[in-house]
């Protein structure tokens, strides 16, 4: 009887651990969400002190990405609400006026939260340099601003 109970109680340990674990791991974004986000992640830990060109990384067709910084909303792909928390960004991208893709990405990976314009930028503008000292070791990202010619 009693060894059954501690093969009982170290079993539920044991899923209780494992749990713990993928509850760890989801919560902290651990993994890429789709193929953006990885090529962003690599993109930006293999440029740090170079710049990031997101039409060079992006997988589909946009004319307009928003960054919407922490304690901002934005409306996603189907018309949802997003509430950007503490710990992220939202980059939104738009072709001719409709929402097409939104990634909320932790600002651990990348840090655009001084990048919001009105505006938004084109494919051609949408270009950040990555530099580290941001919030606990973050890479920032800052708008690179072209020059007139």
């Amino acid at each position: 009887m009693k060894k059954k109970i501690i093969i009982v109680a170290a079993s539920l340990l044991t899923v209780g651990l494992i749990s713990g674990l993928a509850i760890l791991l989801v919560g902290f974004d651990v993994f890429p969400h789709d193929q953006f986000d990885k090529r962003l992640r690599a993109a930006i830990d293999t440029h740090r002190g170079g710049v990031v060109k997101i039409s060079d990384i992006s997988h589909f067709s946009w004319d307009r990405m928003y960054v919407f910084p922490p304690y901002s909303q934005a409306v996603g792909v189907n018309g949802e609400k997003i509430y950007v928390d503490e710990g992220c960004c939202v980059l939104l991208f738009k072709e001719k006026g409709k929402t097409i893709y939104h990634l909320t990405f932790n600002r651990r990976f990348g840090d655009f939260s001084g990048e919001h314009r009105e505006e938004g930028y084109t494919p051609e503008e949408a270009l950040f340099s990555v530099e580290d000292g941001g919030h606990k070791y973050w890479p920032h990202l800052k708008w690179v601003q072209k020059k007139a010619a």
